[in-house]
């Protein structure tokens, strides 16, 4: 990332947002980079980073809409709204006792044989 590339403008705003966020700024690459992953001590650092739950969300929120590629602003809207509620619902049965919060699994940490991690 040491070379700068084209003086062309848009490339140039995304390098150095880029670079800002991503690089140097708040989200350093140890953070999203795996490349070395497989060399580290810790097996503990293998737990999944993705987004998997959250684009799971996304595709079950989209079906909800009559026409999934071009909602209107007022379907958009209720979704979101409906969405709210329902959630705002569970979460108060909970604290009432009246529901029990999601059995949900702690992390996944494997277990690699030390051979393959030398």
């Amino acid at each position: 990332m040491d070379e700068k590339p084209e003086d062309n403008d848009l490339w140039t705003e995304f390098y150095t947002y880029f670079t800002k966020t991503w690089i140097t700024g708040p989200c350093k690459p140890e953070l999203w980079n795996i490349y070395n992953i497989l060399t580290s001590p810790d097996p503990s650092d293998l737990i999944n980073r993705t987004n998997n739950a959250l684009e799971s969300y996304n595709g079950k929120f989209a079906k909800r809409f009559t026409n999934t590629k071009n909602p209107t602003m007022e379907e958009f809207v209720n979704q979101i709204r409906d969405d709210g509620c329902r959630y705002a619902y569970k979460y108060i049965k909970t604290l009432q006792g009246v529901m029990e919060p999601p059995n949900r699994p702690g992390p996944n940490v494997p277990t690699l044989p030390n051979d393959y991690i030398q």
